[in-house]
């Protein structure tokens, strides 16, 4: 194995890690959300950076090894995980447990997109190295 090879495996990792927690950081932060619970949510965004690297780095690693239909499990055990939580802060209030769920939901989303495309990076670059 030649270095470019271990460079093309290893680069989804390392941009996934900084970069990947200040881009969908950044993205989230124009999501549209009630300034009484801003400062909830921003509260809980460093430890929810770390899980988001966590998950995307499992999600790099699943596709490497060509298992797509593992990131549902993942998608469905941090809904699972995150609505008691959800449902503690907000307190009963409906419209907050929506408001919540939606946000966590839109950072998963980023955070798998972005997980996806960076997985998929190494073979597209083989592609256009070997055309």
């Amino acid at each position: 194995m030649d270095w470019r090879n271990v460079l093309l495996i290893i680069s989804p990792y390392v941009f996934a890690a900084v970069p990947g927690i200040w881009l969908v950081a950044a993205i989230l932060r124009w999501a549209p959300v009630p300034k009484n619970l801003r400062s909830q949510i921003d509260k809980h965004l460093p430890l929810s950076g770390w899980i988001g690297l966590f998950e995307r780095w499992l999600v790099i690693f699943l596709i490497g090894q060509g298992e797509w239909s593992a990131l549902g499990f993942i998608i469905a055990a941090k809904g699972l995980l995150r609505m008691p939580e959800i449902r503690r802060e907000a307190a009963g209030d409906s419209d907050v447990v929506h408001i919540l769920s939606s946000y966590v939901l839109l950072g998963t989303l980023i955070s798998l997109t972005l997980a996806i495309v960076l997985a998929e990076l190494p073979t597209w670059l083989r592609c256009l190295i070997c055309s």
